[in-house]
């Protein structure tokens, strides 16, 4: 598949992904969810760049719009910054050629979603990365992808 085609398609479903959960979201969220998108479309950028990449990013925003209301005290961020945790971590891995290699060879889309806590997975060229308002560091989820690329 050639890279415009594999760009166009990611496009597409990070589009699909964002109409899909519209309907569970109230006007304030659809706004900031769409603003969301914007920072994650450029932070996709800076990571393929990064990686000489065609990754698919996007972010399950119906388990942010359903989220528990955050603690007073917990700075609540986009979701786009959560995903930022493993994006890095994926830049970080990306280094050496035998991380580009490992990365290319592996990851197909990045998913993030809101959960407690965090929690990873990689599943057909598929990384989930799951994380909470306590939020988390690049240092997780690189660990996490180091023992399983």
């Amino acid at each position: 598949m050639n890279r415009t085609l594999q760009f166009t398609f990611a496009a597409a479903a990070l589009a699909a992904s964002a109409v899909s959960t519209v309907a569970a979201q109230n006007l304030e969220q659809r706004t900031k969810f769409a603003q969301d998108r914007e920072q994650l479309a450029m932070y996709a950028k800076r990571v393929n760049q990064a990686c000489g990449t065609h990754i698919a990013f996007s972010i399950n925003y119906a388990s942010y719009a359903n989220a528990p209301a955050p603690a007073a005290s917990v700075r609540v961020q986009s979701p786009t910054e959560y995903l930022m945790n493993a994006g890095d971590a994926i830049i970080n891995i990306c280094t050496s050629e035998t991380g580009k290699q490992a990365v290319a060879g592996s990851i197909k889309s990045v998913v993030g979603m809101y959960t407690n806590g965090e929690e990873e997975s990689l599943s057909n060229g598929v990384f989930t990365y799951k994380i909470g308002y306590s939020g988390g560091n690049v240092d997780n989820p690189e660990k996490w992808l180091k023992a399983h690329l």
